[in-house]
């Protein structure tokens, strides 16, 4: 499997603080059987205010994922060599699962940087919208925020400028993308815990 743009950036973020949040790097193996059950085991382990999983898209702009669907459907094989077509990632679960990113004021970051980004409502049918299924569905509505981000893949393999380039922009669209998911994840979180604090007043009374 070859190398995610964002793995190097995501790795570089690793034990940063950004908005008084430190941030967990986590990089999931490409594989269905287990990206899934690893991803949910580190939301319940650290129980974050934003999941921001980061994935490889097609050349062109950095791509604003709205809609995860629940379907593995892709000739790929995984890292496994398992091959998925049309099978659900959760048998009980809703069709479609809306991404809870602040992606308006991403794309707006984004565009002050000069990076190019669009909104998508295709994920694809592959690891990508698997990961981010699952991390929508596993983050609680009130505590936080999830959802998927792909960052173009290079041009040229062989323009060793172009690549630089392009390594460099990966690295400011992934450092601005997770700051502003961890912005509205700790506002989220201090919502919530407000409300929290609130109903044990009312019930010691």
């Amino acid at each position: 499997m070859p190398e995610s743009p964002t793995e190097a950036p995501v790795r570089g973020l690793q034990g940063f603080r950004v908005a008084g949040a430190r941030v967990q790097a986590l990089i999931l193996p490409a594989a269905y059987a287990v990206a899934g059950r690893k991803l949910r085991n580190a939301i319940k382990r650290f129980n974050p205010c934003a999941v921001v999983c980061f994935g490889a898209g097609p050349k062109g702009p950095v791509l604003l994922e709205r809609v995860a669907r629940n379907r593995d459907d892709d000739a790929r094989a995984d890292a496994a060599c398992k091959v998925a077509r049309g099978t659900p990632i959760d048998k009980k679960g809703p069709a479609e699962a809306a991404s809870t990113l602040p992606l308006d004021v991403i794309r707006a970051r984004l565009a002050a940087a000069e990076i190019p980004a669009m909104a998508s409502d295709n994920a694809g049918g592959y690891l990508d919208n698997h990961v981010f299924y699952h991390a929508v569905r596993t983050m609680p509505v009130d505590q936080g925020v999830a959802g998927l981000i792909r960052i173009p893949s290079p041009v040229s393999k062989t323009d060793l400028v172009g690549k630089a380039r392009h390594r460099m922009q990966a690295a400011t669209a992934v450092r601005l993308i997770v700051g502003a998911a961890a912005e509205r994840g700790v506002v989220f979180r201090t919502a919530a815990q407000a409300r929290a604090a609130a109903d044990s007043l009312k019930r010691s009374r």
